[in-house]
């Protein structure tokens, strides 16, 4: 156990491409070209935690901003996707959970009851999370332990059937979703999708290459982030300068973010090839996908556009929902990204489309955030941090499986 503790302390930038390299090798992927392929991955995870980190700093403000101007004034904190990360690994049994969720995985690809080998044992956490949060709940480490695995299993099994959609609208050969931070909240796109064509969006052709071929430079991905980027930051009363150096980071964020994936892409290539050769020479001639971290999604260019039109639009429901009492902030920066990151390939990349269906799905999500704020908080001090006497602490775009799963407990354990 205090090995996978030492693992999960090295984060995933140092974590993922060890495990990369020894599975490249168990593969038969010759040594050089695993340690490559490891090093490619690593520089990968550093440049998009890099550039979530610019894109929490520089979209930060522009939120803290409009929350002043519009005098919204909510009880409960979001401070974003790291008190689920600290709640997940706080649990008790993190350091055996993960091995064993290693083994499930396993033994799941030996019955053929999953595709995809997950190689993103950081994201373990949102296992975690569910194992957390039901014991919340229950004081019961069996239904603890049963919520750990029945999101680890369904998680792999999620990533399997929309990884055809991710290959046709990322270009992501061989790779699946199984984060299921993005699995769950694209199970409802398909029939969002079905809607959205019945009403005559299919004909609005708003993907990023459609938009730049009828707009021009003003139908430029990075043009219409800069612009965003000004016009909220000016509102927020960042001013001139500030809505300029807001503008020029969009932008930045946009163009650099694919490149930054081409290099976690490039070096799962080769590991990617040898795993399907050898699952299919050993167990038939079946296809077989690398998991990853919905991360990869997050930064592509629609959804980036579409996270940030989200922005006042997440304001604007937290405050006119009634029985939402979390004010967003730590979670607008990225949380609609992460949460459109394996829907938006149902909509063909169409930026229209993603923003209604993150509209319908930031309603879940927000009383969601609500309703599983008291469960974030305990666990949140459990891990040692402090925070004022009788103050709610949550994530503004929680990972919903976990909080249904909490909530179900709660109605019958």
């Amino acid at each position: 156990m205090r090995f996978f503790d030492w693992i999960n302390d090295l984060g995933a930038t140092a974590m993922l491409p060890i495990v990369i390299f020894v599975i490249g090798v168990a593969f038969r992927v010759k040594v050089g070209q695993a340690l490559k392929s490891a090093i490619r991955v690593g520089i990968g995870i550093f440049g998009l935690n890099m550039m979530i980190g610019v894109a929490v700093d520089n979209i930060m403000p522009v939120g803290t901003g409009l929350v002043e101007r519009a005098g919204i004034n909510l009880p409960i904190i979001d401070v974003g996707v790291g008190v689920e990360i600290l709640s997940a690994f706080n649990f008790k049994y993190a350091g055996l959970m993960i091995p064993l969720g290693i083994l499930l995985n396993i033994i799941m690809l030996a019955l053929r009851w999953t595709k995809t080998v997950n190689v993103d044992v950081w994201n373990f956490w949102s296992w975690l999370l569910s194992a957390q949060f039901v014991y919340l709940v229950t004081n019961s480490y069996v239904w603890a332990w049963v919520a750990f695995f029945v999101t680890g299993a369904l998680s792999l099994i999620f990533g399997d059937k929309q990884a055809p959609k991710m290959h046709e609208a990322y270009g992501l050969e061989g790779i699946s979703f199984c984060h299921p931070m993005s699995t769950v909240y694209a199970l409802p796109a398909p029939f969002f999708n079905k809607i959205f064509d019945a009403i005559g969006l299919d004909k609005i052709k708003a993907d990023p290459a459609s938009l730049q071929a009828k707009l021009g430079m003003f139908g430029d991905t990075t043009v219409i982030g800069a612009v965003i980027g000004f016009i909220l930051a000016v509102i927020a009363g960042l001013g001139i300068g500030g809505g300029l150096q807001t503008a020029i980071a969009l932008a930045a964020i946009i163009i650099l973010f694919p490149q930054v994936i081409s290099y976690l892409v490039e070096g799962l290539i080769p590991i990617s090839n040898a795993a399907r050769s050898y699952l299919q020479e050993k167990y038939g001639d079946k296809e077989y996908y690398i998991g990853l971290d919905c991360a990869i999604g997050v930064g592509q260019p629609a959804n980036i556009v579409a996270n940030v039109l989200m922005i006042p639009l997440i304001f604007v429901l937290a405050a006119i929902l009634p029985g939402v009492k979390m004010l967003p902030g730590g979670s607008i920066a990225v949380g609609a990204g992460f949460m459109l990151s394996a829907a938006m390939p149902y909509f063909d990349n169409n930026i229209l489309k993603g923003v209604l269906y993150l509209i319908f799905m930031y309603i879940p999500a927000l009383y969601g955030a609500t309703w599983a704020a008291s469960l974030y908080t305990d666990a949140y001090v459990a891990a040692g941090e402090i925070i004022g006497e009788g103050t709610l602490v949550t994530c503004g775009a929680p990972y919903l499986w976990s909080v249904l799963m909490a909530w179900i407990a709660k109605l019958f354990v």
